[in-house]
């Protein structure tokens, strides 16, 4: 067998892109990471090559435990988070499966939540909960931002009472 210049050049132009990929991918390793962790933070729908996929709403995370500063506030921010990302799904079936009044806002509805699919058993009275919920239900598609005042929380959790 013998290698002409032709082969050589075949080789070459064959070997170009994926070397020039490889030497980019080693240079800029840790910028190509950060970008993927940024849009992986950022994302709610992945789609491709005919397949779609609808991230979990417990990868949302909340600004507070992002702004916490202390470890305490933290582990207080997280538990929230937890609690609120596994009371969504319910919110988010009654939405969808209840008849709701006409005119009723999604607003509306995350406060005649708290009572009427007894969603304040769920939240112990805790305000805090009730805010995160709101932020994870926002990111989930819900109008429920900004977070219905604490006093209209009170009020509704008093109704259930």
């Amino acid at each position: 067998m013998e290698i002409t210049i032709k082969d050589v050049i075949e080789l070459i132009k064959a070997l170009t892109w994926p070397v020039l990929a490889l030497i980019i991918f080693v240079f800029l390793r840790r910028e190509i990471r950060a970008l993927f962790q940024s849009i992986i933070k950022r994302a709610t729908k992945l789609s491709g090559g005919g397949i779609s996929v609808e991230l979990a709403a417990n990868q949302v995370k909340s600004e507070k435990i992002l702004e916490a500063t202390d470890a305490e506030e933290k582990s207080k921010a997280l538990r929230n988070l937890e609690i609120a990302t596994t009371l969504a799904p319910k919110f988010d079936y009654w939405m969808k499966n209840f008849k709701h009044p006409a005119g009723r806002t999604q607003y509306d509805a995350l406060l005649a939540w708290l009572v009427e699919d007894r969603g304040a058993q769920y939240i112990s009275n805790n305000y805090e909960i009730f805010k995160t919920l709101a932020e994870v239900l926002a990111k989930m598609g819900y109008g429920t931002i900004p977070a219905p005042s604490e006093d209209e929380f009170k009020e509704a959790i008093k109704d259930n009472s």
